[in-house]
């Protein structure tokens, strides 16, 4: 859990307190188009 918390999650932001332990990740994929920028990105070049 210290690598997520630490090392991997660069920002961590909820919106009730509910959540304020909440740990993970998410990565927007859009469905039908993208920026170009995108295939920048490290983790595009390595998938």
């Amino acid at each position: 859990m210290d690598f997520i918390n630490k090392e991997l999650v660069g920002h961590n932001r909820y919106t009730n307190g509910s959540y304020s332990n909440s740990h993970g990740i998410a990565v927007y994929l859009p469905g039908y188009s993208f920026n170009d920028g995108y295939n920048e990105l490290q983790w595009a070049q390595y998938s």
